[in-house]
């Protein structure tokens, strides 16, 4: 699906954050426009397109999106209120709604929509028609630690006459920031390394960083440095850098580096750096991890399997078919003692089993004398 918003840009970028709606085709006009109405809630720099606020514990106000329909017919609006979370490109985002942000956020930042609420999930606006879309905020009774960071988040609803032919919908969204504290303080971030991991991907692998922001501050401009190498060997098989990353506010969330893939069953040592290059802070960590053994046949079945490489699955199955068969070749090779009922006469001989096979299948009187015959005798 084409993403025709430019949804304001990475958190803090923050600071310099301008809410904005724009289409990726030029040839595309989303027929709304979208801004904030103006709070006197506002903290700082009251130029923004963004809220950011202070107020006391416990104390509510009403925001405001002003929504402009300059389409000739009436179109539909979703609205949600969201919270900000990072993702595994470690770039924070505020798309998705409060409620399913909030495993991966701080204990102190689940707050649900009883922080932010909007008034309606759904409005309709008439051709050429401007309309006020209120949200409430309500600051818990008890002080907020930093701060609690959010959105508001538009899309206009696609009618079924406008989506493309071909499958792809164009979809336009506006979305503006939220930030909400008791004090004018900046709280700045602290990060834990949790844990790190191998995922393989057909061919390719992952390594799973696990991260915790435990402080309810962002970090708005970061660059990150992680590299990898076997456990005893100086060669480094990862080197990843990115820049321009951004995290948010008391946030747990996994930073996926894309690797080639690595060997089943060996130790591996990450080497990870992240700059915080606002507030010149640095967080580096070493740390082992193993790879499983069994990391070749989990990625090969979580890949595509219109693409994954099976030529390792067929020689896995050829390995029991060689042992049958070299049992059986060892059965036929296998000498046997039969007797043999010739002419009223019984003839005891040591032949091959298979010998023993093929007198059977000619009619012959042969049978194979078993072991307690042979002691008996």
């Amino acid at each position: 699906m084409k993403k025709l918003i430019k949804t304001v840009g990475m958190l803090m970028s923050l600071f310099l954050l301008t809410s904005v709606l724009v289409s990726a085709d030029n040839a595309t006009d989303s027929k709304f426009d979208a801004s904030i109405v103006k709070s006197d809630k506002e903290r700082g720099d009251t130029s923004r397109a963004w809220y950011d606020l202070k107020l006391n514990p416990g104390e509510k106000t009403t925001l405001a999106v002003s929504l402009t329909n300059r389409d000739t017919k009436p179109a539909t609006f979703l609205i949600s209120a969201t919270q900000a979370e990072t993702g595994s490109n470690m770039v924070m985002s505020a798309n998705r709604p409060i409620n399913e942000v909030q495993d991966a956020v701080n204990s102190s930042l689940r707050l649900g929509n009883s922080i932010l609420k909007v008034s309606s999930a759904k409005v309709t606006v008439a051709a050429g028609e401007t309309r006020e879309i209120p949200a409430q905020v309500t600051m818990p009774s008890t002080k907020i630690d930093g701060s609690w960071l959010g959105g508001i988040h538009i899309q206009k609803q696609v009618a079924s006459s406008d989506q493309a032919q071909n499958g792809y919908t164009n979809r336009f969204n506006y979305m503006t920031y939220v930030q909400l504290s008791n004090t004018d303080v900046v709280t700045k971030a602290d990060l834990d390394l949790k844990k790190v991991s191998y995922q393989s991907k057909s061919q390719s692998g992952i390594v799973n960083i696990a991260l915790q922001n435990k402080q309810n501050g962002y970090v708005s401009n970061a660059s990150s440095t992680v590299k990898v190498h076997q456990k005893g060997e100086s060669a480094t098989v990862v080197n990843d850098v990115q820049s321009n990353q951004s995290i948010a506010n008391g946030s747990n969330f996994t930073y996926q580096v894309p690797t080639k893939e690595l060997k089943s069953g060996k130790t591996y040592v990450a080497d990870i750096t992240i700059h915080d290059n606002k507030n010149n802070v640095t967080w580096h960590w070493t740390k082992e991890f193993k790879v499983s053994s069994l990391s070749a046949v989990s990625g090969w079945l979580s890949s595509n399997p219109m693409t994954r490489n099976n030529n390792w699955l067929w020689l896995l199955l050829l390995i029991p078919l060689l042992i049958i068969l070299f049992f059986l070749w060892r059965k036929q090779k296998k000498m046997v003692d039969v007797v043999e009922n010739l002419q009223g006469k019984q003839i005891n001989r040591r032949i091959s089993y298979k010998a023993y096979k093929q007198m059977r299948r000619e009619g012959m009187d042969v049978v194979i004398v078993s072991k307690s015959n042979q002691e008996s005798r």
